[in-house]
């Protein structure tokens, strides 16, 4: 993973052209379809058949008042720097350390609760026995950026997208390729680009007229195979 956040101005304009109902990113360039081997393209997760299924807690109580003690505050107030923290602090690839790796994934690719606290959804949902390789992830994403924008105040100031804008960007970003800012596009995306990458791909789409723009060029998803690398080259000098 190359980078860990998204300039502002890119970002808010790939939120905002996206249509949850009709889950695409609308361009004046192109409608980007938003599918969930998107999600397996751009952020590498696994995208299976399962769906997690609710778990009686109460075969779980060893691992979760352990999981619960680790942060000595509310569970609300959790961070996602927290839980960095405690998966870097513990030792033991236990229930405990997949719960927080789980959490982490929430959080950060699914989506964040009110000022940036951690997702803890899924948590009633763990179990030892759960094999989490199995879990569709990509559609979990998939609804999380649905589900959010549905829910967004975009013409309140204070209210904030909690969803997957990581993904949404580097979708839009892989999909609409910059004249003035040709890559070699390889896969899961997320590790192809850094925010520097991303602070001057903003800083060219505002410069030639807005994001989105007729300039830039539309490259079919059927052109890019997973772990290949494809060349483009300027047509403008």
């Amino acid at each position: 993973m190359k980078t860990q956040s998204i300039p502002a101005k890119l970002c808010y304009f790939v939120v905002d052209s996206f249509d949850p109902l009709e889950m695409v990113i609308k361009t004046e360039v192109s409608n980007i379809l938003v599918t969930r081997e998107d999600v397996n393209r751009v952020l590498g997760l696994p995208m299976r058949i399962d769906q997690l299924n609710s778990v009686d807690l109460r075969g779980n109580e060893e691992w979760y008042e352990i999981w619960k003690d680790q942060f000595k505050k509310p569970l609300s107030l959790i961070t996602p720097n927290d839980v960095v923290y405690k998966i870097i602090e513990r030792c033991e690839a236990d229930m405990v350390f997949v719960a927080n790796f789980i959490i982490l994934v929430c959080t950060c690719f699914g989506s964040c609760n009110k000022q940036g606290a951690c997702n803890l959804k899924l948590l009633p949902y763990l179990s030892e026995s759960y094999k989490l390789d199995k879990f569709d992830w990509c559609t979990y994403v998939l609804n999380c950026v649905k589900e959010e924008k549905l829910i967004w105040g975009r013409s309140d100031i204070k209210t904030f997208f909690n969803g997957p804008s990581v993904f949404l960007t580097l979708l839009y970003v892989d999909r609409i390729q910059c004249r003035q800012m040709l890559m070699v596009r390889r896969y899961p995306v997320i590790n192809n680009w850094t925010l520097e990458q991303l602070k001057v791909r903003e800083m060219n789409e505002i410069s030639n007229g807005g994001f989105g723009r007729p300039s830039a060029t539309v490259e079919s998803v059927d052109e890019v195979y997973r772990g290949s690398i494809l060349e483009f080259h300027s047509e403008m000098k």
